[in-house]
C-alpha cells in the first residue's frame, strides 16, 4: 500500500489541486454565494484528504526507519565480513601491508580513488578508520592541476590526515600561471616537505623557491628537478641559489638543466644525479662536494682537463657520455681524478646515432684510455667491487686492468669488436686458468657477470660461466657466481652452448637477459 501512494504521489506531485475560483485568490473581492458554495466544498474535500494522510504519515515513517535500521545491519555486516580474512592480523603487520600497497608511479593523490590509500577505505569500516589513522599513509602524493575549490579542499583535507609527518610531494606540470591554486597547497607545506620531485619548466622555479622568503623549504633534503622546456638562451647566468633556500639539501637530481643554471650547496651534498656539459663543470663540482658519497653524471661534450682533485669520500661514481663517439671524455676526467674511497665504478658511453646493426670487425671509435685508467687505479689506490664498462674497451684492455683489480665482485665487459667472440679474455676468466697475477685466478671471488656481444658462438664464454657457479651438490671452493646478465642475441652468440646455459639456470644460477632473443 504505502508502495502504491508512493508512486501515486510522486505521479500527481504535490501542487495538483485547482482553485474553484482561478481569478478570486489574486484579489481583495470577497466572494459571493455562487462562488462560496464551491469553494466550501473543496476545501472540505481536501481536509478529508488530509485527515487520510496524516493517518498514513506514520505508517510511511515507520517503513523508513525499518528501511534504515535494515541498510545499517547489512553495512555493519559488510564492514565485519569485508576484512574477516585477516581479521586477527596485529595492527602492526597490517599497517606494514598497508604501506607496501602505495603506488610508486605515479604517486598517490586526491584524484586518483581507485589506489591507495583512498581505495583502503573501500573495503570495511575498520580499514577506513585504520588507515585514516596512519599519517605516513597520507605523507607522499602528488598536486595536480587545481582547478576548482573543491579540488583544492581535497587536497587539504588529504595533508591534514598526513598529521605531522615529512612530506614527500610531487608536482609535474608544464604550464602554471602565478595566481593557480596550486601556490596556496604549496605554500602551506613547504616547511615540512623534505622529498621534492618536480617536472616543470625552469622560470616555474623561482616560484618554488621565492626570493622574498614567503615560504621556506627548511626540511627539504632530496631534490629531484627536470626542466621540460629545454635550456635557457643566456648559457651562464645563474638564475636561483637553492642552497640558501633550502638548506638541509643533500640529495639532487638535476635534469636537462647544466649548472650553470642553479646554485647548489655542493659542500653539503652527499647524492647527486646532473647533466654537465663539459668535464671541467664535473670537476669544479666535485671540489667543491667534499661530503659526496655517490654520484651519477651525464656528460654531453669534451673539453679541456682541470685541475687534479682528491676527494675522500667518493663512493660510486657512473659517468656517461652522450652524443661524442671520437672523443676521450673518459681520459679528460680520470686523469684529473684521484678517489681513494671509490668502491664502485660505472663507466658508459651511449650514442643515439650510431647504427644498433653495426658489423664493423674494427676497434671502437671512442677507444678506452687504458693506461690513464690504470694511472687512476694505482694513484687513488682503492679497492673496487664494481666495475661497469659496456663498451670500447678490447680483449686485451679488460685483461690489463683486471690483473690489477682481484677485489671486483660484480662486472660488466663489452669486449670490442662487438662481433668477434672474445675467446681469449673468456679463457682467463675460467677458473682455474690461474691467468691473474702470481698464478691466481683473476677476479676469483666474482659474484655477477654482465656481457655484452653480438657475436656468433663463443664456448669459452660457457666455460667460463661454468667454471664459477655452483650447482647442486657442487662442492668446490672459489665458485661465488651467483648472478648472469646478458645483454646479447643468445640464440647467435651461444650457439650450441645455450643448453649448458640453461642447465645452469636450472640448478639456480640467477639469469636476465636484456637483448632480442
Amino acid at each position: 500500500m504505502i508502495h502504491n501512494h508512493h508512486h501515486r504521489l510522486a505521479r500527481s506531485g504535490v501542487d495538483t489541486v485547482p482553485s474553484p475560483e482561478p481569478g478570486l485568490p489574486s484579489t481583495n473581492d470577497a466572494p459571493n454565494r455562487l462562488q462560496s458554495e464551491p469553494t466550501l466544498d473543496e476545501l472540505a474535500n481536501c481536509r478529508a484528504h488530509l485527515r487520510i494522510l496524516d493517518a498514513k504519515i506514520p505508517d510511511v515513517h515507520a517503513y523508513l526507519l525499518g528501511l534504515q535500521a535494515k541498510r545499517a545491519s547489512l553495512q555493519r555486516f559488510v564492514h565485519q565480513q569485508a576484512g574477516l580474512r585477516i581479521r586477527r592480523l596485529p595492527n602492526e603487520l597490517l599497517a606494514m601491508v598497508f604501506i607496501f600497497t602505495l603506488p610508486d608511479d605515479p604517486y598517490p593523490s586526491p584524484r586518483r580513488p581507485e589506489a591507495a590509500p583512498l581505495v583502503l577505505g573501500q573495503v570495511c569500516k575498520f580499514w577506513r578508520a585504520f588507515s585514516r589513522a596512519m599519517p605516513i599513509l597520507w605523507a607522499t602524493f602528488e598536486i595536480n592541476a587545481i582547478k576548482t575549490e573543491e579540488i583544492r579542499a581535497a587536497f587539504v583535507q588529504w595533508i591534514e590526515r598526513a598529521g605531522n609527518s615529512a612530506l614527500t610531494v610531487c608536482y609535474r606540470e608544464l604550464a602554471i600561471s602565478k595566481d593557480a591554486l596550486e601556490w596556496d597547497v604549496i605554500s602551506g607545506i613547504a616547511a615540512r616537505i623534505e622529498d621534492l620531485d618536480m617536472e616543470i619548466a625552469l622560470e616555474i622555479l623561482p616560484q618554488i623557491f621565492p626570493e622574498d622568503g614567503r615560504h621556506g623549504l627548511v626540511r627539504l633534503q632530496s631534490l629531484r628537478f627536470v626542466n621540460t622546456d629545454g635550456e635557457p638562451r643566456e648559457p651562464h647566468g645563474i638564475l636561483l641559489d637553492i642552497g640558501a633556500r633550502a638548506p638541509q639539501l643533500s640529495h639532487v637530481c638535476i635534469g636537462n638543466l647544466n649548472l650553470h643554471h642553479l646554485a647548489l650547496p655542493s659542500s653539503q651534498i652527499t647524492t647527486c644525479h646532473l647533466d654537465i656539459k663539459f668535464p671541467l663543470d664535473f670537476i669544479i663540482f666535485l671540489r667543491e662536494a667534499r661530503n659526496l658519497v655517490d654520484c651519477e653524471i651525464i656528460l654531453f661534450e669534451s673539453g679541456d682537463p682541470g685541475p687534479k682533485v682528491r676527494q675522500t669520500r667518493l663512493e660510486r661514481l657512473a659517468i656517461q657520455i652522450l652524443h661524442q663517439t671520437d672523443s676521450d671524455i673518459f681520459g679528460i676526467v680520470l686523469r684529473c681524478l684521484e678517489l681513494p674511497a671509490l668502491c664502485e665504478l660505472e663507466l658508459q658511453h651511449d650514442d643515439p646515432d650510431y647504427p644498433e646493426e653495426d658489423t664493423s670487425e674494427t676497434e671502437s671509435a671512442h677507444p678506452w684510455p687504458t693506461d690513464i685508467f690504470l694511472n687512476f687505479i694505482s694513484r687513488s689506490n682503492c679497492q673496487l667491487s664494481r666495475l661497469w664498462v659496456q663498451s670500447g674497451t678490447t680483449e686485451d684492455d679488460i685483461l690489463r686492468y683486471l690483473m690489477v683489480l682481484p677485489s671486483l665482485v660484480d662486472l660488466a665487459i663489452g669486449p670490442e669488436p662487438s662481433r668477434r667472440c672474445p675467446s681469449k679474455l673468456f679463457r682467463a676468466l675460467t677458473l682455474g686458468s690461474h691467468s691473474g697475477p702470481d698464478g691466481k685466478d683473476l677476479v676469483a671471488e666474482l659474484h655477477h657477470l654482465q656481457i655484452y656481444g653480438k657475436w656468433h658462438g663463443c664456448a669459452e664464454m660457457m666455460d667460463a660461466i661454468e667454471s664459477r657457479f655452483a650447482g647442486p651438490g657442487d662442492m668446490a671452493e672459489g665458485k661465488w657466481l651467483h648472478a648472469l646478465t646478458l645483454d646479447m642475441d643468445v640464440d647467435r652468440c651461444l650457439g650450441d652452448t645455450e643448453e649448458r646455459l640453461e642447465r645452469c639456470v636450472a640448478d639456480g644460477l640467477g639469469y636476465e637477459q636484456w637483448g632480442a632473443s
